[in-house]
């Protein structure tokens, strides 16, 4: 019977091609069908497990060196990092990284110091025009909320009312004659 099934079973490659003909001689015709279609599909899956098994085993392969060559690689950084700590060596990275930090530090210092010399601007030329008498001076946050300038205007006042009382008695023990 193995005799007269591998005498039916005719394969031929395809010249030029990746193609075979499978061909079976008997009867009756459906089963011929199936006999020549199950050899196709065996051939497929075989050809098609082969094909997995080999791009498997090269993914195996690259992973396997991707691993070895990260390994490598972290312990070279670490190497690396280790004689730069040794020998007090800074990357170029970290000395451009510290330099901008130093320069948005300068930058917002400099911010700051411009802001505050024109609030002081502003409020010396609404000062530099007032007198000591006028009221408006002492509505300067600066000037009203310090405690010694405050001691001091209340000490004014309490001498001048002092001053404007003895011209009063004076003026009433000596009246001018004019």
């Amino acid at each position: 019977m193995i005799n007269w099934y591998l005498e039916s079973l005719q394969i031929t490659p395809v010249k030029d091609s990746s193609l075979c003909n499978i061909s079976f001689i008997g009867t009756p015709p459906e089963l011929i069908t199936r006999i020549v279609n199950t050899h196709a599909d065996t051939f497929i899956a075989g050809d098609i497990q082969i094909r997995r098994t080999t791009a498997q085993e090269a993914l195996n392969w690259v992973k396997t060196r991707i691993n070895e060559q990260k390994a490598q690689l972290e312990s070279s950084m670490q190497a690396i990092s280790k004689y730069n700590k040794a020998h007090d060596i800074m990357s170029l990275e970290s000395r451009q990284d510290i330099a901008t930090q130093e320069l948005v530090s300068l930058i917002s210092a400099h911010s700051r110091a411009r802001a505050d010399r024109m609030a002081k601007q502003a409020v010396w030329d609404h000062v530099k025009n007032l007198s000591v008498d006028d009221e408006r001076l002492f509505a300067i946050p600066g000037i009203s909320q310090n405690l010694v300038i405050r001691e001091l205007r209340n000490q004014f006042i309490k001498a001048r009312e002092e001053q404007r009382e003895e011209r009063a008695r004076v003026s009433a023990e000596y009246p001018r004659n004019h």
